[in-house]
């Protein structure tokens, strides 16, 4: 992926992951009240709990939005990508549906995409992340048929780039149906076609 140091972000993540057993923790998670919050705002993309609708986990990390979801009643056809292979053979071996991809891979249809905890982790060490997210967004758009939820850092994140509101309506300039909230630390966001 053009412009990402996906090395650095691969050795990232595997440090955290070998200084815990915790899987929120191994995926960069500062806790797990946060996890669930975020989960519950992207749930809400769904118009029922059961359902055929197709779902894209984007930086699936340990599959903790797929377990979130099933702990929750949620029925979906889940999809998740990693571009950690020890995370996506962790998900397999539990049975979940995770394989080791980059968003640039993506080339079939899904209902929902999602991409929670993702993208910041992606502009760390970016010299152009504004670039970097519009093209992931505009990539991952193309394969979503309903509806995208993404996460933006807002602010206090050290090395990961923050973005102004400013940034985000210009980013979100092609897409007419959006949504964004604003909590203390992050923009929550969600494109509908």
């Amino acid at each position: 992926m053009e412009g990402l140091n996906l090395k650095q972000i691969k050795g990232c993540y595997l440090k955290w992951d070998s200084l815990t057993t915790n899987n929120y923790r191994s995926t960069g998670w500062t806790d797990k009240k946060t996890q669930n919050r975020l989960f519950k705002c992207a749930s809400k993309l769904f118009k029922n709990k059961k359902g055929t609708n197709t779902l894209l986990d984007i930086g699936a990390g340990l599959g903790g939005f797929y377990i979130w979801l099933c702990k929750n009643g949620y029925s979906i056809n889940y999809h998740g990508i990693d571009i950690i292979e020890e995370f996506a053979d962790r998900c397999r071996a539990q049975g979940i549906n995770v394989l080791c991809k980059n968003a640039d891979q993506i080339t079939r249809d899904y209902d929902y995409s999602v991409a929670i905890g993702t993208f910041h982790y992606m502009t760390f060490d970016c010299t152009n992340p504004y670039a970097v997210i519009a093209r992931l967004v505009k990539r991952i758009m193309k394969h979503t048929r309903q509806s995208f939820f993404f996460t933006l850092v807002r602010h206090g994140f050290g090395e990961y780039h923050t973005w102004t509101l400013h940034q985000i309506d210009s980013l979100l300039k092609p897409y007419t149906d959006t949504n964004i909230d604003i909590t203390d630390n992050e923009y929550l966001i969600t494109i509908n076609k």
